[in-house]
């Protein structure tokens, strides 16, 4: 199992934050590699990726639950082919206009090259991943 955690701040009230995080498409295109989001309800979606490896590619689906939404807070699982991912967001208010926002995620995979994507996001591009997000989510939550 790959753990990992990450803490940023973004330039964006707690509450403007916690409503566009509802937005599961709006949400998704603010996420690198990830090409789209089919809602299925409030707590179910399904969200398609592009994982890249080198030269290698693979798209694949993740069956998205929220299985916890309360204030500051968003507990959600993902499962798909040979994966399954498992997130807490904790938000919390740095000040009138800033948020931190604390990520763990839990990965299983059950090997192949899901797992080495897994293994090289991690190790590579985690914190190119959690930059670009959180350019795109503050212009988005901005341009609202």
């Amino acid at each position: 199992m790959h753990v990992t955690e990450t803490s940023f701040t973004i330039g964006v009230d707690l509450q403007k934050l916690e409503v566009f995080l509802k937005n599961l498409e709006e949400l998704g295109s603010c996420i690198p590699d990830v090409k789209e989001v089919q809602v299925i309800s409030p707590e179910k979606s399904i969200w398609k990726l592009v994982g890249k490896l080198g030269p290698l590619s693979k798209t694949f689906a993740l069956n998205a639950t929220l299985v916890d939404v309360s204030p500051g807070h968003i507990r959600f699982v993902g499962e798909g082919d040979d994966i399954i991912l498992r997130g807490v967001v904790d938000l919390s208010s740095e000040s009138d206009t800033s948020t931190i926002i604390n990520l763990r995620l839990e990965i299983e995979t059950g090997g192949g090259i899901i797992s080495r994507i897994v293994d090289f996001v991690i190790k590579n591009k985690l914190q190119e991943y959690t930059t670009e997000f959180k350019k795109r989510l503050t212009e988005k939550i901005r341009a609202e």
